[in-house]
């Protein structure tokens, strides 16, 4: 891959500089196009200058580590996405028009604004770069007139981005930039490193909610947690949790089962994969495990000691590991999002994970967790995963439980149907308790997980964490209260719903979206599902932590001799022509059951008879 700008046009007393980026000098002043430190902007690597430094060749990627022959690999510095970047250049004397070439590498959802900064920072626009997303080598040559910009310290100023958390969509490569008072003539693009996905046999998975080919569709409702004691998959089995997730803290892939006593505890167990799974299979749950450190640059650094290692273990680990039954979702990077250097992951090194793991265990889906709360991140890394999540707490810090509802609407705009659906919601996390002196109640435990499946949640996961050590529900006894009701609101045999939240039942309204369900107060969140019998389940939830009387709920087309009753809760249904009437405590949420009178069940069963499905509102 050719990496230098080919400059032509000179003219006889002009002038141009070009700096190669992905080094450490990356930010020395002294060269004539530099990244200045003490200004706005957020590089891959811009507390380590020497690390985190993006590499590629035809065939990998790089990430954390200096490649072992760099003469032969592109070097690039990365911004990262909804960020801004500034770049300093030597100014060239006695220039009345100058011109900036930019070698990028489009990983752009959509282009990201180039600025020339003039006085007191004010912005001019010169041009965009990329918002193909066709990770292809590009150069952008922008003209700017001398008259925007400020000269200071003999320097000139550019900047890319319209503001943090702005209009950067996506990781953006700089290789380099030339910089000159007379014509630049550019290569033309070149295609990038990208990691080719194999077809995923679970495209549809948000439609069919099966995690293993052959089996029946599932709802996830459980827990995600750090460390297990010897009784701890019983106690979430009998609780009615139906997965565990276990956030694999400097996990030895091959240990084997080890009882070991950590501060009160003389039964907490560190495990190996195949004793994890065989754990969970005989506790009759479901379960994944992060690869929660492997996929982070210090351990990618200093255990590994490169991407490539740490891919060929994940691709060991899936291989040995892929007929195990409990496994539900391969889980290979935490976060990618996030904003910590040795924490997120680049989209090419997910990418190249993602691509491991499919080619070793293509009957597993892969699921990926965000933090999500910068715009077009489920887009973004949308290739390498099956089932995506979000991890929000609002309630621990006294912010709004509508943040989870925020981050379920971002969802489905970007990822529509096809796309599993998690949420991961907080039971206890030790930082929020040591700041606000309690813990969560048992209805703000509830809330969060029935706001997620008010706004499309096909999964559900409980974080317990005590500051990265295990903690006893008895610890917990309100959050952990919520916990249990949920799981078993959504799995238990007789009462569980369960059979409303996966195929073949069918959405009719979400929040009013159909114009089937309306309500009179806006805190209520709703979901209409129904079954093909013509059996219907309505979940509503207040999202404020206020009492609300007489609330009408409107269900359009509402059968006059239909039978309603509110499962998990006492007191007969008040109703009204099409109007159920409530009282909602705060944060409380209520099911109803609404199942067809005589003349319905005759409809619906001439409907099914004549091959025309489910029955309509």
């Amino acid at each position: 891959m050719i990496v230098a700008l080919a400059f032509g046009g000179r003219l006889a007393a002009a002038e141009e500089f070009s700096a190669d980026f992905g080094t450490a000098e990356d930010f020395n002043a002294e060269r004539p196009i530099y990244f200045p430190k003490d200004k706005n902007y957020w590089l891959w690597g811009m507390e380590k200058p020497a690390e985190y430094i993006q590499y590629e060749n035809e065939k990998e990627f790089y990430w954390a580590t200096v490649p072992r022959k760099p003469e032969k690999y592109v070097g690039a510095r990365v911004l990262k996405s909804h960020h801004v970047a500034r770049l300093h250049a030597k100014m060239i004397p006695g220039a009345t028009t100058l011109r900036l070439a930019i070698r990028y590498k489009d990983n752009l959802l959509s282009p990201v604004t180039v600025w020339a900064l003039g006085k007191d920072d004010e912005k001019s626009k010169i041009g965009e770069l990329g918002g193909k997303f066709d990770h292809q080598w590009k150069t952008e040559v922008l003209a700017v007139s001398v008259g925007a910009l400020s000269v200071e310290d003999g320097t000139v100023a550019f900047q890319i981005g319209n503001k943090d958390y702005g209009d950067l969509t996506g990781d953006l490569p700089i290789d380099s930039v030339g910089f000159a008072d007379t014509t630049l003539a550019a290569e033309p693009p070149q295609a990038g490193y990208w990691p080719k996905q194999p077809p995923s046999k679970f495209a549809d998975i948000g439609k069919t909610l099966v995690y293993e080919p052959g089996d029946k569709p599932t709802f996830v409702a459980g827990v995600m947690t750090k460390s297990m004691r010897v009784g701890t998959w019983k106690e979430f089995a009998a609780a009615g949790c139906n997965h565990i997730d276990l956030q694999a803290w400097e996990f030895n892939w091959s240990r084997q089962w080890d009882i070991y006593a950590d501060e009160n505890y003389s039964d907490r167990v560190r495990f190996g994969f195949p004793d994890w799974n065989d754990a969970c299979k005989d506790a009759g749950v479901g379960c994944s495990v992060q690869f929660f450190t492997d996929t982070r640059a210090w351990w990618i650094q200093n255990d590994y000691h490169g991407e490539a290692e740490v891919i060929d273990k994940i691709g060991q680990v899936v291989q040995m590991n892929k007929t195990t039954k409990a496994n539900r979702v391969w889980y290979p990077v935490d976060e990618p999002d996030h904003d910590d250097v040795t924490w997120g992951a680049p989209l090419e090194f997910t990418m190249a994970v993602s691509q491991r793991i499919r080619r070793e265990d293509p009957d597993t889906p892969i699921f990926i967790n965000f933090q999500a709360w910068k715009p077009g991140i489920f887009k973004l890394y949308e290739e390498a995963y099956d089932v995506a999540a979000f991890d929000v707490y609002p309630l621990g810090v006294g912010r709004s439980p509508l943040e989870i509802v925020n981050r379920m609407e971002a969802m489905n705009r970007q990822l529509g149907d096809r796309k599993g659906k998690w949420a991961i919601v907080e039971a206890h996390e030790g930082d929020h308790v040591n700041r606000f002196g309690r813990q969560l109640t048992h209805q703000e435990t509830l809330v969060q997980a029935y706001l997620a499946i008010t706004h499309g949640a096909q999964g559900i996961l409980y974080f317990v964490d005590k500051e990265g050590r295990y903690i006893d529900t008895t610890e917990m006894s309100e959050p952990w209260l919520g916990v249990k009701t949920f799981c078993s609101d959504i799995t238990n045999e007789k009462t569980g719903i369960e059979s409303f939240l996966v195929p073949p039942a069918r959405t009719v309204d979400q929040m009013g979206e159909k114009g089937v369900v309306d309500t009179d107060n806006a805190a209520i969140h709703f979901l209409l599902k129904e079954k093909p019998n013509g059996e219907r389940a309505l979940i509503a939830v207040n999202a404020r932590n206020a009492l609300l009387t007489d609330v009408h709920i409107t269900i359009k087309g509402l059968p006059a001799d239909a039978v309603i009753e509110r499962r998990f809760g006492p007191g007969a249904v008040r109703r009204e022509g099409n109007d159920i009437i409530d009282d909602f405590n705060g944060y409380e949420r209520h099911v109803y059951i609404i199942r067809p009178g005589g003349s319905a069940v005759t409809q619906t069963r001439e409907k099914l008879k004549q091959g025309a499905g489910s029955a309509t509102p």
